[in-house]
């Protein structure tokens, strides 16, 4: 059934709460290696930086997304940011590519 979804439903934008549900984000993370690409002819590899995932996945309870502040603000104290995300500006990784 997992493999049928991820294959069935890719582009669909669930793939993430699948992986979240299944309790399968930590191997799939720890198995991610980039992609290899052809950059202007030129044979690469795209990644996605040195940022730890799995430090901010476990850090916001498990991948609960950031509550816009705005909201946080209009709820006048009703809402509570989700932990982790106190420093979410600090998201320091970019894609690059690598030859």
């Amino acid at each position: 059934i997992k493999k049928e979804r991820r294959y069935e439903l890719c582009f669909e934008g669930l793939r993430w709460n699948d992986l979240r549900r299944w309790g399968d984000v930590q191997e799939i993370v720890d198995n991610q290696e980039g992609v290899d690409i052809t950059n202007r002819g030129v044979p690469s590899k795209f990644t996605f930086g040195s940022f730890d995932y799995m430090e901010r996945y476990n850090a916001t309870g498990g991948g609960f997304w950031k509550i816009p502040e705005s909201q946080v603000t209009l709820s006048e104290g009703v809402l509570e940011q989700n932990p982790g995300w106190d420093d979410a500006y600090t998201f320091d990784s970019l894609p690059y590519y690598s030859n």
